[in-house]
């Protein structure tokens, strides 16, 4: 006896446990409804409907202006950076030009030095030698510019600039002071104008595909931008039903018994109206 009631004891305890817990739960759904209408009522007035209707305009109308001013800002970003390395390299170019042009006028002064050197005359080669000069300053004035524009770090590119133009700028002071052809023999100066246009013809290559992926990236911006206001129709398109949703749950609905209320009373009025014709 004893053996069997210890047996049918965690039977009866299991039985009890499940009986507590769905008790509990039980009340716990009591409390949910009672809860719930409080937090998530069935119908809202007429006030919280167009409430309801400018907030989700007012939704559609931040986001638009959010996403529109992030694409805008994005743009200009990408615009301003392509601007400033169309600035770079037009100072490099200019700095380059300026700077071949005056090795090429150096040496033509050269020449007309050494032939006014055989013939005896005087002075044919300081027009060059004055072109030559100005050439060296505005490259040098160029190049300083480019450098203020913090362009990409290129040492090669730096030093062999550096190097050509010091060859040049040696010669020519060298052919000025001295009167003598020895300097354009003592530098190198034909060797240096071919590192720095590798090196040049290298950095360019590089700006032109730095450019070409900010098009890209501008490119890229412009047309998820156009993809979103194309999106935006169907954004309207759903808030539009949302609003009718909306309307009809929370504005109309409310609106129906003091219509049938409003209705009541005047067909009242009016049987009473014509009880009174009739009476006359």
């Amino acid at each position: 006896m004893f053996l069997q009631w210890f047996c049918h004891f965690p039977l009866v305890d299991c039985h009890a446990s499940n009986a507590l817990l769905q008790k509990k739960i039980m009340n716990l759904t009591q409390i949910f409804r009672r809860i719930a209408p409080r937090l998530f009522p069935r119908q809202f007035g007429l006030l919280a409907g167009i409430f309801c209707i400018i907030g989700l305009f007012s939704a559609l109308q931040l986001s638009s202006s959010i996403l529109l001013g992030a694409s805008l800002k994005d743009a200009q970003r990408n615009e301003r950076h392509n601007q400033l390395a169309y600035q770079q390299q037009g100072k490099l170019d200019l700095a380059r030009v300026s700077l071949l042009a005056a090795s090429d006028l150096l040496n033509r002064s050269g020449v007309y030095f050494m032939q006014d050197k055989e013939t005896g005359s005087e002075g044919s080669w300081h027009s060059l030698m004055d072109e030559a000069q100005k050439a060296l300053a505005v490259s040098q004035q160029a190049w300083q510019a480019w450098l203020a524009l913090n362009p990409p770090k290129d040492e090669a590119l730096v030093n062999s600039y550096q190097l050509f133009y010091g060859a040049i700028k040696e010669q020519a002071d060298g052919l000025v002071d001295t009167h003598s052809i020895d300097a354009f023999f003592a530098v190198p100066a034909q060797a240096f104008q071919t590192d720095f246009n590798d090196n040049y013809a290298r950095y360019q290559q590089a700006s032109e595909k730095q450019a070409m992926q900010g098009r890209q990236t501008l490119m890229a911006q412009l047309s998820g931008l156009q993809t979103a206001f194309l999106f935006a129709p169907l954004v309207l398109l759903a808030i539009a039903i949302a609003v009718w949703f909306g309307m009809a749950k929370w504005v109309i609905t409310p609106l129906r018994p003091v219509n049938c209320a409003y209705r009541s009373s005047r067909g009242g009025r009016f049987v009473r109206y014509a009880a009174g014709c009739g009476a006359l």
